[in-house]
C-alpha cells in the first residue's frame, strides 16, 4: 500500500489553487443608463404577446395593453421575471 504524504496533498491543493487564480476575471458589462423617456421603445413590440389587456386607467380616461417579450412571457405565476424581459405598455 502506498502512502501519500500531508506535504504532497498541500502541493497539489495549492498547485489546484493558483491554477484557479491565474483565469483572469470576467469583463463586467457597461450598463447604459437612461433617464425617464429616453429609453427606446422596441419597433417589433406590437407582436409580443399580451400581458395584460384592456388596463383601465379611469383617471386618465385611457385604456392601455402591456406586451411583454418571449423572455418574460414564458415565466409562470409566482416566479420572478427572468433577466431579460422587456415590457411595453
Amino acid at each position: 500500500m502506498r502512502r501519500i504524504s500531508w506535504g504532497a496533498i498541500t502541493t497539489a491543493v495549492l498547485v489546484m489553487a493558483l491554477a484557479g487564480c491565474a483565469q483572469r476575471p470576467p469583463t463586467p458589462k457597461v450598463v447604459q443608463k437612461y433617464s425617464d423617456g429616453e429609453l427606446p421603445v422596441p419597433a417589433n413590440y406590437k407582436s409580443w404577446p399580451k400581458f395584460l389587456s384592456d388596463v383601465q386607467r379611469p383617471d386618465s380616461k385611457q385604456v392601455r395593453d402591456i406586451y411583454m417579450n418571449p423572455i418574460g412571457h414564458s415565466t409562470k405565476m409566482g416566479e420572478a421575471f427572468p433577466n431579460g424581459t422587456i415590457s411595453v405598455m
